[in-house]
This record gives C-alpha cells, structure tokens and sequence, in this order.
C-alpha cells in the first residue's frame, strides 16, 4: 500500500505497533522522508534501536546513514534552545508531551495493547526460552516455555486455570499446588511468562513469572525513595488544594516529626503517572466543574 501522506501520527503508531515509543526530534526527521520508503526505513531502525524502549534522533540517523537509497535530503531539526534552571536540584527525566498522539479511536487502543504486550513480553523474553502459542504444536509432553496475556482466569477443582493469548494464538495454563495463589491474583490483560509440561493442548505450569526488575542476588547500597503520585488535576473544583499544599511542605521537609521528615529528605524522584490538570473540553458540560478554564493557567 501507498501511503500519500506521511504525518507524525502514522510514524508513532507504526512504532507503537512494534513496541517502540519515538522521540519528536527523531518523527520530524522521518516526516520528511520518501513516503514508499517510510516502511523499510523504520523496520531498519527498529533493527538498530533493539533492546531500547524510545526510538531516539541518534538511532533514526543511525539508520539512515546505511540506507544509500533514499530520494529526500534529511532536513536536520532545529536544536532545542537550552533550558534555564530555576532550581538546580529539580531534574525532569522523561516528559510525554509531544509524544502522545492517541484520539481516542479504536484503533488508538489495539495499537496501545499491542504496544504494551510487545515492550513487556521483550522484558520476559529475555529470562525464557519462550516459543509463540501456535508453534507449541511440535511439542508433545515436553517442558515449553511461553509470553502471553491474560484473557481470562476461573478456580476449577484443584487450582486455576489460565488463558493466554499472544499474536499467534491462545494457550490453556493448569496451575496448581503453591501457584494457585498466584494465578487467583492475575488480572485481565497482564502480561505474564508460563514454564511448564504441555500436556495436550494444555500446560501444567510450575511457574509463572511478571516483568519486574529481577534484583539477581545484588541489592542497592543507596538509601533513597521514590515517590509515586498521579489525578492531581490542577484546575478541577475536586483539585485537593490543601492535601497538596501539605504533600509539598512534607517534601520541603516542613512539616511531620523526626521520622517523617527523614523520609522526606530521601526522596530523590517524584513519578507523575497522569492527568496532572483536568484538561478544557474533555466532556460536555466540563467548565462547569473547573476553578480554571484556561489550559496554560492550569498548568
């Protein structure tokens, strides 16, 4: 298929759809590119941004230095200006603005679950052996290995019984025993590795493993905290003013006894997660909810 007109969206969804986030330099560079080339050009960064999780303007060059048959020039992007430092102590590691390009469709979502069970499955991949559901035919009461997510779980007599899916197919997981505590936890959608003996068309799991970060034995000498917030939503009439006056004094080390304030002093990241202001036109009758109308004011 030729694709006529090439914008920042296409781009991002076709990365999305093969695990990868891009970063806005590096979609501007692609823009400008030959529209019957786009395919084969982002196939061959892929190939070279392999393991990371942000496709970056280093890894798009990368690629297209060794890629001799292109028409377009590539047009160099104008370099941020560098950003003044208010508070020296305050460093934003990763931002979304600019990189999100979701409306709200349909589509929008596949490509996000796809998104989201190619990064994850990538994590688990490299702790399996793990061979896709529909070649798990080859197999006859062998120990097998797959990455999949969770479609649905129910108790059956003597344990739970998983169903897992991955673009190739669906698979019946049997846990029992220790694992049952496990497998009654799962939610919908998770995605999790299974080892096992395929028995028919089924696996008696003996393990199921998440994409966390394994600690491998080794353990952190640093002693310092993380903090996790998100729906503060700057701007709404439901805004909890004074908790987040209270939830900066504690972090300023301002208010709370000895104990509270210690913890206080560790805090080295803050992760936002979400919806840090309410947003102007989300849902009809929405200003009448908000303190702010103005987008720019509410952050």
């Amino acid at each position: 298929m030729v694709i006529k007109n090439i914008d920042a969206t296409l781009i991002a969804k076709k990365f999305l759809v093969r695990g990868y986030n891009i970063n806005p330099n590096a979609v501007r560079i692609l823009c400008n590119l030959s529209p019957e080339q786009i395919d084969s050009i982002i196939a061959e960064v892929c190939r070279i941004a392999r393991g990371k999780f942000i496709i970056s303007e280093e890894d798009v060059r990368r690629a297209l230095a060794g890629i001799k048959t292109y028409e377009r020039e590539i047009k160099k992007p104008e370099a941020p200006k560098p950003k003044i430092k208010e508070h020296a102590e305050i460093k934003v590691l990763k931002d979304v603005t600019g990189s999100s390009f979701c409306e709200g469709k349909v589509e929008d979502f596949v490509v996000y679950f796809n998104s989201r069970f190619e990064k994850l499955s990538r994590i688990l991949r490299n702790r399996l052996r793990s061979v896709p559901i529909s070649n798990l035919g080859r197999f006859r009461g062998e120990r097998v290995e797959v990455v999949g997510m969770v479609s649905n779980v129910r108790e059956i007599n003597d344990g739970y019984l998983l169903e897992l899916e991955d673009k190739t197919g669906r698979i019946t997981c049997i846990a029992t025993g220790k694992l049952k505590e496990t497998a009654q936890e799962l939610l919908g959608d998770e995605v999790v590795g299974v080892s096992g003996t395929l028995r028919g068309r089924s696996i008696i799991a003996d393990r199921i493993i998440f994409p966390d970060v394994p600690l491998n034995g080794r353990k952190l000498k640093k002693d310092f905290s993380i903090v996790f917030i998100s729906d503060t939503h700057f701007g709404s009439k439901e805004f909890l003013e004074r908790e987040w006056k209270v939830f900066i004094k504690w972090l300023n080390g301002e208010i709370g006894n000895e104990k509270m304030r210690d913890s206080a002093s560790k805090v080295k990241y803050i992760v936002v997660a979400g919806d840090i202001v309410d947003g102007v036109g989300i849902y009809p009758g929405q200003e009448e909810d908000l303190i702010i109308t103005d987008i720019y004011e509410q952050y």
